[in-house]
């Protein structure tokens, strides 16, 4: 007889910024929770209030471990609620991409400086840029994700906000035999990060660590970032994507349930079949050259349920004039873009037509604390 599943995935609004939350839960087994960001711009109050309910809906259940924690990158629309997150719970696995021999440098000074709190993180690996654009079929071979991943280089021993530091070779990975996961960044050999900065970077935090002026470093951290030693385009385009499906074949004992959360906590829900759950989250990665849109279309393809908009639906990260309008969506697509109390450039509003006029069902969360939905097996 075969195990039952109720796979329950959150986007939850926080305005400007990202916290999406996955729940694999198979029959007889824990259940396995990822997260994809925890951060805001806005209000800290909303994201503060999705940790809350997030706590209580799904890391309870799992005796608040997180399996996996990905960071698209270090902006702090999409970091700063890590400090939160991580009061009650703790990371078997954080992946952040690597996109410079410095970036660990880079990730810890957005850490510190966002209060994140030592020793709750195991194990973190840097997944570098990848060609592996192939659409993985059932048969191809992955590792294991709860598993040591093999070939994977230790950097650093033991940090106190990292734990384990590692590079892996590969960004294709399967939970058992029913899950998987893939990773892609775009890397770009022209990266320059300030040298001058990053030399100062390390200064402060190694200041830090001791205990000496702590209060002088921390204000010379803020400082550097607020500079820009890395572009805002730059820091944007090494987003790190994540893809999940089932890797089973999807039959018709599979369905799907689409909420709605208001502010009453009340939603509204269809229930249907649909053979495509293929779901994409997008950091603030960009579409803008058409590179980056050609080399996403071969790794993501084109049969999704859910993109999440890059760079939150701004024009520049997704221009109107490019192949992405027609080739997506599909029917059973969803796309989303958070830009509760945003201004009007995220989603620009050129970008919410397209989407409006293309998509089956977009859903941008102006006025609903988010967007869900289950995937149960039966």
């Amino acid at each position: 007889m075969k195990k039952k599943q109720q796979n329950h995935f959150m986007n939850y609004n926080v305005g400007q910024g990202g916290f999406y939350i996955g729940m694999i839960d198979e029959e007889g087994d824990k259940p396995f929770i990822f997260i994809y960001d925890c951060g805001t711009n806005s209000k800290k109050m909303f994201l503060q209030e999705a940790i809350g309910k997030a706590n209580n809906r799904f890391m309870l259940k799992n005796k608040n471990v997180i399996d996996i924690l990905v960071l698209s990158h270090f902006d702090a629309d999409h970091i700063n609620g890590v400090s939160d997150l991580l009061k009650t719970n703790t990371v078997k696995k954080l992946f952040i991409p690597f996109f410079h021999p410095d970036a660990l440098f880079l990730f810890k000074a957005s850490f510190l400086l966002n209060n994140v709190p030592k020793n709750q993180i195991e194990n973190t690996y840097f997944i570098p840029e990848n060609d592996e654009t192939n659409n993985l079929d059932n048969n191809t071979e992955l590792d294991d994700i709860e598993e040591p991943v093999e070939r994977a280089e230790v950097i650093k021993g033991d940090d106190e906000l990292f734990g384990k530091v590692s590079k892996i070779s590969r960004a294709n990975f399967k939970l058992k035999k029913f899950w998987k996961f893939k990773f892609k960044e775009y890397n770009d050999p022209n990266q320059k990060i300030n040298s001058r900065f990053v030399k100062i970077i390390k200064i402060c935090i190694d200041n830090i660590e001791n205990g000496k002026s702590v209060a002088h470093n921390m204000s010379q951290l803020k400082y550097i970032f607020k500079k820009n030693f890395v572009s805002a385009k730059q820091r944007n385009d090494i987003s790190l994507m994540l893809f999940h499906e089932p890797i089973s074949e999807v039959t018709d004992n599979y369905k799907i349930q689409e909420q709605i959360y208001n502010k009453s906590n009340v939603y509204s829900a269809a229930v249907k079949n649909s053979k495509n759950f293929a779901t994409v989250l997008t950091g603030d990665t960009s579409f803008k050259s058409k590179k980056q849109y050609e080399q996403f279309k071969n790794w993501a393809g084109t049969k999704l349920y859910l993109l999440d908009l890059p760079h939150h639906g701004a024009i520049n990260n997704i221009p109107s004039n490019i192949g992405f309008w027609n080739e997506y969506p599909l029917k059973e697509m969803t796309l989303i873009s958070n830009s509760r109390i945003n201004n009007k450039y995220h989603p620009d509003k050129i970008i919410r037509e397209k989407a409006h006029e293309t998509s089956k069902s977009y859903i941008e969360c102006n006025e609903y604390y988010g967007f869900g939905y289950y995937i149960r097996k039966y």
